[in-house]
C-alpha cells in the first residue's frame, strides 16, 4: 500500500467552508493532501481555518465568496488558479440560501428543494 496521500497535488475549491460541514471537508480534503480554496461569506472564519491548514504543509487560501453571485464564483475560480495552478476538484457544502426568497403563495416555504439545490450547485460549479 503506497503512503502517498490520496489527494497529494490536488486542488480543490471547498464552499460553505466557514463551518460544519463545509469546514470538515476542508479539513478531510487537506489532511488527505490537496490545498484547498476556502469559500464562504463569512471572512474572519475563513481566514482561520486557513491559518489552521496552512500549518500541515499543504496550501489553503480563504476567497470570500456569495456562491450566489455567479461572478464572485468566477473570482473565486481565478484566485484559486491563480494561487495553486490549476484546480481539480469542488466540493459544493453550500447551497444558495432559500430565505433569500420572499415569502408569498408560489414561495410559502423557506425550505429548499432538490430541484434548488441542484441550481445553486450549478451555480457553484461554473
Amino acid at each position: 500500500m503506497s503512503s502517498t496521500p490520496l489527494l497529494e497535488g490536488k486542488v480543490a475549491v471547498i464552499t460553505g467552508a466557514s463551518r460544519g460541514i463545509g469546514a470538515a471537508t476542508a479539513r478531510a480534503f487537506s489532511a488527505a493532501g490537496a490545498s484547498v480554496a476556502l469559500a464562504a461569506r463569512d471572512q474572519a472564519a475563513l481566514a482561520a481555518l486557513a491559518d489552521e491548514l496552512s500549518t500541515n504543509g499543504n496550501g489553503a487560501i480563504a476567497v470570500p465568496t456569495d456562491v450566489g453571485d455567479a461572478a464572485a464564483v468566477e473570482r473565486l475560480v481565478a484566485e484559486t488558479v491563480r494561487a495553486f495552478g490549476h484546480l481539480e476538484l469542488a466540493s459544493t457544502t453550500r447551497r444558495v440560501a432559500a430565505s433569500r426568497r420572499p415569502r408569498s403563495p408560489t414561495f410559502p416555504s423557506t425550505r429548499t428543494t432538490p430541484r434548488s439545490r441542484s441550481r445553486s450547485e450549478a451555480c457553484s460549479c461554473r
